[in-house]
């Protein structure tokens, strides 16, 4: 046998060798991964949520923006600072924008949440309240990005109780 076939066989041994290693080692991996369904599509739905619901989020987001930003945000643009923490994979394009959005209050002009005014550009050791300072409140101010006082803003109960609040510490207000 010549030189050239032998080094053919040798290098196909190898290659073979290589292949069944890999298919092997590999295979049963990617096989449990299928059956795990990690490599499912991931199905894309429409989100619908409380206004409760939508509140514990936007607290959510707004402890993540607190944290990597070192303060709250501007109460000017509070929602478009936090609504790229509000977005997830399994929902469709856009929906995220639900979550902002009071759904005990139906129409497009208002977002029913306002954020207070106290709490803008502050760290939450800087309020005078500390944690037990009220972050976002349900109100009927028209407009995207709404804030200002709660004692003014935020829809109350005959007896001056917060229908729907949340404090900076995450704790839900609601009568």
């Amino acid at each position: 046998m010549s030189k050239s076939k032998k080094m053919f066989r040798v290098i196909g041994f190898m290659a073979l060798a290589f292949f069944a290693y890999v298919g092997f080692t590999f295979v049963p991996v990617a096989m449990t991964m299928v059956k795990a369904g990690f490599l499912d599509r991931t199905v894309k739905h429409e989100y619908v949520g409380t206004a409760e619901e939508n509140l514990k989020v936007i607290s959510t987001a707004m402890k993540l923006y607190h944290d990597s930003e070192g303060a709250y945000p501007k109460g000017e643009k509070w929602m478009d600072s936090i609504v790229t923490r509000l977005k997830t994979n399994d929902l469709k394009k856009g929906e995220e924008q639900k979550k902002l959005r009071n759904p005990m209050v139906e129409t497009d002009q208002i977002y029913g949440f306002a954020f207070n005014s106290e709490c803008s550009e502050k760290y939450i050791d800087d309020l005078k309240a500390k944690g037990d300072t009220i972050l976002v409140f349900a109100t009927i101010e028209p407009g995207r990005n709404v804030s200002g006082d709660p004692e003014k803003l935020a829809i109350k109960t005959p007896e001056g109780k917060y229908v729907l609040a949340i404090t900076a510490s995450g704790t839900i207000i609601k009568n």
